[in-house]
């Protein structure tokens, strides 16, 4: 819900911190940090990604203990707590105790993911994640599995599609296909 809400595209840069990392499965606790550049709508700001067993301090967002997973988005004006499986936000208060009012919340989609996705092709639309939204959220991913890999912060060009700072990052973007099975 946040890289939609917000609508975000490629980041300029990501920068890794984790535990050790070896080359057959990911580190015990990544802390993955994007930066997405401005746009027409909003600022320059900063997602950070965490897993594992090393987390924020729940102090930082003014709780006595974190949820077990969710997306806190902490703003100017306040935060914003968004569990998983579409389940509704909560809107937590900022350091002067004040609260935002969340917009009323929208009518329910009755439609199931699959006949969602058979509505759509019958009647040439998109879906509510589409394969251009479901894209660009795994390019973000899977940069964020290169900067662990190379274990230094990448410099992103979405233009050319290529790291700018870490040449050997970019061998991680692709690979050489067998004959017959090139693209």
């Amino acid at each position: 819900p946040v890289f939609a809400g917000l609508q975000l595209t490629a980041p300029a840069s990501v920068r890794p911190q984790s535990s050790p990392v070896n080359h057959e499965t990911a580190p015990k606790w990544p802390q993955i940090e994007f930066t997405f550049p401005a746009d027409k709508e909003r600022p320059a700001l900063q997602m950070r990604w965490y897993d594992g067993g090393k987390k924020p301090a729940a102090k930082s967002f003014g709780l006595s203990r974190l949820p077990a997973d969710g997306a806190m988005v902490v703003g100017a004006r306040g935060k914003l707590f968004i569990p998983t499986h579409g389940k509704m936000p909560t809107v937590l208060p900022s350091e002067n105790g004040s609260r935002p009012e969340l917009p009323a919340e929208p009518d329910a989609v009755e439609l199931t993911h699959w006949q969602e996705w058979t509505a759509a092709c019958k009647n040439d639309q998109v879906t509510s994640c589409d394969f251009g939204y479901g894209a660009a959220l795994t390019d973000v991913a899977l940069l964020g599995n290169v900067a662990l890999r190379v274990g230094r912060e990448i410099q992103w060009d979405a233009q050319q599609r290529r790291v700018t700072n870490v040449d050997s990052a970019n061998e991680l973007l692709g690979r050489e296909y067998r004959r017959g099975w090139e693209w």
